[in-house]
């Protein structure tokens, strides 16, 4: 991480827009400029250094595109989102076509006040900017905080995820401040857009705290359902598309394979696996949906088909953990396999009569 830099918000700060968020402040990413208007971006960053020294070159922001669909403040034409990530250049690579390939580090967040458009020899935008977070000081240690990341990394299957070594170290070492940690682990968790960008424009540290620990909590719930509903046989990896992040949508998940002794992708599960590794997700979410809203229980879980496709064995095991699980919810399953009523003691059975209505009947044990 490069040594404290201060940004100037008394002067104007170039625009560098793109569909979606890529970087948060204490987090890094190449990027490639390739059209005229963000190559010339580079070159005047670059140009403002002194003594060589690349730290030294002029910040620009990081900004998005505000969609169609986007239904919050916008700024300028082609409108943009207001909130943008400060970055500075840490690495430049001149490349033989004229573009450039930069490493750029998050510095700051800031909100877009107004925009300059185009003009004369500067074909990029420039920008009015407000930092968003008005804290005095660097970046905190919550030692409380640090302490839960630290037990959950350290755990389970999180503690044999090789992405989140880097911060398994800096949790060692501690010497890294926990806001550092939480970017980090925003940066990781976070796939969708729209998330990246509300934890972007979010002002309270203490929110993205919370996001971070639930979503950390959420991936270990997810990775605990599916070994276990497998038998051991499947991991979720996480992966990210370093070159397609403005792209992605989504999780990047692939699945290990521990009976083959390598990944595949998540397409190539069967669809008894694919329905498992489906319930493992909706598992986890429903774990988290209690973190984030106070300990609230969602007391009522509904499982719709999928049961079908189980074979004998594995459907043994997925009913195991939804028993498991009833003693802290009720677990409702509505399937059509006839075979479900030996597994199910106190069931409602819908059967359609030939006058059209259909009729609703409880049945205990084996008795129908």
């Amino acid at each position: 991480m490069p040594p404290a830099i201060r940004i100037d918000f008394s002067r104007p700060i170039a625009l560098f827009p793109l569909p979606a968020v890529i970087v948060f402040p204490h987090t890094a990413e190449w990027l490639v400029a390739f059209e005229a208007r963000y190559r010339q971006l580079v070159e005047d960053s670059l140009r403002a250094r002194t003594d060589g020294n690349i730290l030294t070159a002029a910040p620009f922001a990081m900004a998005t595109y505000a969609t169609r669909q986007w239904t919050g403040e916008r700024v300028g034409e082609p409108a943009l989102r207001p909130a943008v990530c400060v970055v500075k250049i840490i690495d430049h690579r001149a490349l033989a076509d004229g573009r450039h390939q930069i490493l750029i580090h998050g510095m700051t967040r800031a909100t877009i006040d107004s925009v300059s458009e185009p003009d004369g020899r500067r074909l990029y935008r420039l920008a009015r900017l407000r930092p968003i977070d008005t804290r005095v000081g660097g970046p905190r240690r919550m030692p409380a905080l640090e302490a839960a990341i630290g037990r959950l990394v350290h755990t389970g299957e999180l503690a044999r995820m090789p992405r989140l070594e880097q911060l398994r170290g800096w949790i060692r070492q501690g010497n890294v401040p926990t806001d550092v940690l939480v970017e980090q682990l925003n940066d990781f968790l976070a796939r969708r857009d729209e998330v990246r960008y509300r934890l972007l424009a979010e002002p309270s540290g203490r929110v993205r705290a919370r996001n971070a620990l639930s979503e950390l909590e959420h991936l270990a719930n997810v990775l605990r359902h599916l070994r276990r509903m497998s038998n051991g046989k499947y991991e979720f990896r996480l992966h990210e598309d370093r070159q397609g992040r403005a792209q992605k949508a989504g999780l990047g998940i692939t699945i290990m394979d521990y009976f083959a002794g390598k990944e595949r992708p998540a397409e190539t599960l069967s669809g008894g696996e694919t329905f498992y590794a489906s319930l493992a997700l909706a598992l986890g979410l429903v774990e988290v949906v209690k973190g984030d809203n106070g300990g609230i229980e969602l007391g009522t879980l509904f499982i719709d088909e999928g049961f079908g496709s189980l074979s004998d064995d594995t459907l043994e095991e997925v009913l195991d953990v939804l028993e498991d699980l009833r003693e802290q919810r009720v677990i409702g399953i509505i399937s059509h396999v006839e075979g479900m009523k030996t597994q199910i003691p106190t069931r409602l059975e819908v059967r359609p009569t030939e006058a059209g209505p259909s009729t609703v009947k409880m049945a205990i044990g084996n008795i129908g």
